[in-house]
């Protein structure tokens, strides 16, 4: 169907027809700008309501009990869940009602050019037909006056009493009249030919374009309002995966909740280590000897069996000190705590620690293999400037064995002995070796210098040589950025663009283990570009 021809004489109502459209599609614009706000609050709402019930600092004891563990995770996936209904606002925001409120923009400036276009056409016809209406006007009222020009000549004509001059002069007045007549007949004709050529290529050609402008804009309304009611449908059906992801994830932590564990939790927790307080002996007073003792003094067996309160300070009578007594002042030691939690936290620090040594460990592995490579390939760097990070982790390293050594110590005391100790054989089996550092040379000791770095070369050579006890599985390939000479035993020299074969990745010392033609070594990690095996 055509609006130009179905709806040629309606031109002001498609202009309002497509007026309504628009502000139908801005209406809908402001919907889903409001849906992005509420969505937008609700998580909000949920991003504080999961914040305000996370668990204080006092708390974080209980946190290894399953159900505190459930709860903890409700609450982690409740901030995942308000992290998508943001994004869902985000996207709202951006994808549909920005882009509606753009397009609606655009329909309306193009809107005004139309109406413009359309009522700039209506006027040149109207003024055309305003010419025409003039023209017939005048040609009537031409053709009257000739008509009362022939009667007043007809009546002149036919009474003897005028004179033959009278009478010629109204019928040369006859005559110009009906000349005149003539004329603006001739006038009217062409102007009436010329308005109806007119009238018809404006109802034929000239409005049906802008008819059919109109139309072509309204639909590319409804398409677009189309496409964007679908993307607010997807934007909200991407989010209910991973919001259902997050329920799950609830639904599991909640099944993982285990009373029997929670209770063997609580015995781990506040088990003090001490022993249950034996029968006391019964003081017989009527015994001759029992007599004689001071009341306050005792047996000596009573001092060896019972629990002496009067000697233990600032303790209340009876079992209460070990119950419902002041807490103690901490000491550096943790011997404030009773054996059992002074054994567990004894044993968190030493794991900590532990992992602290390794991690500095591999760092100045690192930056020792790195003054390796300077020194081989000058370079490539300057080796001393190396020197006094090298340093600062020798001490960091110093210190962590230090602190790990002393709390060993005490876990040892706690425990009992050393030779029962169990971090104290986890220590051993766990710590490194512990490496041989090189330092700068001092100006007035040349050749103590020169000595320990030849001696510590060679430890890094055996070391290098040590690593290849098993052959591992390829892991992935390398090809060789820049050249390479090997200078020890353990290392592969290599040249630009060669590939190889990974077997060891860097494990953090910017070193990496490959092959190449049944050779492996150790190659620098910055020289080569990996590729791992899927």
């Amino acid at each position: 169907m055509d609006w130009g021809t179905e709806l040629w004489d309606q031109f002001e109502s498609i202009d309002k027809h497509h007026s309504h459209g628009i502000d139908f599609s801005e209406k809908y614009a402001k919907f889903v700008k409001e849906r992005c706000s509420i969505e937008l609050e609700y998580g909000m709402k949920l991003r504080k309501l999961a914040k305000s019930f996370q668990p204080k600092k006092r708390d974080e004891d209980r946190s290894m009990f399953s159900l505190h563990k459930a709860f903890q995770s409700q609450l982690s996936e409740i901030n995942d869940i308000a992290g998508q209904h943001e994004l869902v606002a985000e996207e709202m925001l951006s994808n549909v009602s920005k882009v509606c409120q753009n397009v609606c923009n655009d329909l309306r400036i193009e809107k005004k050019k139309l109406y413009q276009d359309g009522r700039h056409l209506q006027s040149v016809l109207e003024q055309h037909e305003r010419t025409l209406e003039q023209t017939k006007k005048k040609f009537e009222k031409e053709w009257k006056e000739c008509e009362r020009a022939q009667g007043y000549f007809e009546k002149l004509d036919g009474d003897g009493n005028v004179t033959k001059a009278d009478v010629e002069k109204a019928k040369h007045t006859w005559q110009a009249k009906k000349d005149s007549v003539e004329h603006c007949k001739t006038d009217y004709g062409a102007t009436l030919q010329q308005f109806n050529t007119d009238q018809e290529a404006h109802y034929s050609t000239e409005m049906p374009k802008v008819f059919q402008a109109y139309k072509d804009a309204n639909e590319r309304r409804i398409l677009k309002n189309k496409e964007l009611m679908v993307e607010f449908a997807k934007i909200d059906s991407k989010v209910k995966p991973i919001i259902q992801k997050c329920l799950d994830g609830m639904e599991q932590a909640a099944n993982a909740i285990d009373s029997k564990l929670d209770s063997q939790l609580v015995i781990e927790k506040l088990k003090s280590g001490f022993l249950p307080p034996g029968p006391k002996e019964f003081e017989d007073y009527s015994s001759p000897q029992q007599h004689r003792q001071h009341p306050e003094e005792g047996s000596d067996s009573s001092n060896r069996n019972s629990i002496n309160l009067s000697k233990q300070p600032n303790r209340k009578s009876g079992l209460s000190w070990l119950f419902g007594a002041k807490k103690a002042p901490e000491s550096a030691n943790y011997s404030h705590l009773p054996p059992e939690q002074r054994k567990k936290k004894l044993q968190k620090i030493i794991d900590s620690l532990k992992g602290d040594l390794n991690k500095e460990e591999d760092g100045r592995k690192g930056m020792m293999k790195m003054q390796e490579v300077y020194r081989a390939n000058p370079a490539l760097g300057d080796p001393n400037s190396l020197e006094p990070q090298i340093k600062i982790s020798t001490n960091k390293i110093e210190k962590l064995q230090s602190d790990l050594q002393q709390h060993e110590a005490w876990y040892a005391e706690a425990s009992g002995s050393v030779q029962s100790s169990p971090a104290h054989s986890m220590s051993q089996r766990a710590l490194p070796e512990k490496p041989v550092v090189t330092t700068a040379p001092l100006a007035s000791e040349p050749a103590k210098s020169v000595s320990v770095q030849k001696k510590q070369s060679l430890q890094k050579e055996q070391s290098f040589g040590d690593d290849f006890d098993e052959e591992p599985e390829p892991i992935g390939t390398c090809v060789a950025l820049y050249d390479f000479e090997a200078t020890s035993e353990g290392a592969l020299s290599m040249k630009a663009g060669e590939t190889f074969t990974v077997l060891e990745a860097d494990n953090g010392d910017g070193w990496t283990r490959a092959m190449k033609n049944d050779l492996d070594g150790y190659v620098p990690t910055s020289y080569i570009e990996v590729t791992f095996f899927t």
